[in-house]
């Protein structure tokens, strides 16, 4: 081989590499399935869900739920792991999943209807019924104070808060949870910086007094990692 010969190959065989480094690495179908399945799910008006990796685990994921509503009331209702080129069914109803295809099977079928799902979602559907109770807050999302105030949302008010993106502006609409001769509540711009109920929160810009007695508060929604 002579020397042009052997350094074509060598710069050949780097390029490759550098190829093959930057390429886009090949999907997880097991994970495609299991993620499309919880976007999928959180298309019910009564029902949020979605997959997180469970670091102590090889490849290990979760699947999570929580009423649409009450972020706050998450519930782990299935685990995988990774075993070489299947995906493996962790707790009780252990099994071996060996293509995507199966595991499409398994959560249309035996999860959906014959595990506890259905009771699952019977109970979602009725807690996303009820007020939600929450804080107008003076400091952060998760900082108490004797000056807080608490607040009930109805259904159709949290629903708003809860289905309004990160970002965008929102007003909802908080009874006041107390009687009103024991109002806690401060009309005074600036007292107020935040909405938290169920899960969910937003940033508050206005606050008042509604005529119907219910407190207005417009702002921002804030995303989950600004809850703390």
């Amino acid at each position: 081989m002579s020397d042009q010969d052997f350094e074509a190959q060598v710069l050949e065989t780097l390029a490759r590499i550098g190829a093959e480094r930057g390429a886009v690495p090949r999907q997880d179908g097991f994970v495609d399935v299991l993620e499309r399945f919880a976007k999928t799910l959180s298309k019910h008006p009564s029902l949020g869900a979605t997959v997180e990796e469970v670091a102590e685990v090889p490849g290990g994921r979760r699947l999570v739920m929580w009423p649409k509503l009450r972020r706050d009331e998450r519930a782990t209702m299935l685990n995988f792991a990774r075993t070489g080129g299947t995906f493996l069914l962790l707790g009780q109803g252990r099994r071996e999943l060996k293509s995507p295809k199966e595991l499409e099977g398994y959560l249309k079928s035996d999860f959906l209807v014959g595990s506890a799902f259905p009771e699952t979602l019977a109970a979602f559907e009725e807690r996303c019924k009820a007020p939600t109770r929450g804080f107008l807050r003076r400091g952060g999302p998760s900082e108490v104070s004797p000056g807080d105030v608490l607040v009930r949302l109805d259904p159709d008010e949290q629903r708003r808060l809860a289905e309004t993106a990160p970002g965008q502006d929102v007003t909802v609409l908080a009874r006041e949870d107390r009687l009103p001769s024991t109002s806690l509540y401060q009309d005074a711009p600036g007292t107020y910086t935040c909405l938290v109920a169920g899960g969910y929160g937003m940033w508050a810009m206005f606050v008042s007094r509604a005529e119907d007695g219910r407190l207005r508060v417009a702002g921002s929604v804030m995303g989950e990692e600004d809850l703390g």
